[in-house]
């Protein structure tokens, strides 16, 4: 009873979440792997096109006039 007013009721049950969903991927390595994977590629190429769009369009160049070897 004292450690149910401690933790609140959405981290209790945050907790039990979380348990369960470890304890549904231990039974089925397969399925994690998979989900794993997925998810790991993802972020990865969501990071490498961010990457590039954000050096190639959002950033500043660090020329003082970038198109002047082309005019020239």
């Amino acid at each position: 009873m004292l450690a149910e007013h401690r933790i609140p009721t959405w981290l209790h049950l945050l907790f039990s979440d979380a348990r369960l969903s470890f304890r549904l991927f231990r039974k089925s390595p397969g399925f994690t792997t998979v989900a794993v994977l997925t998810l790991a590629l993802g972020i990865g190429a969501n990071t490498a096109i961010f990457g590039l769009v954000d050096s190639a369009f959002l950033r500043a160049s660090p020329f003082a006039n970038p198109t002047a070897w082309f005019i020239s």
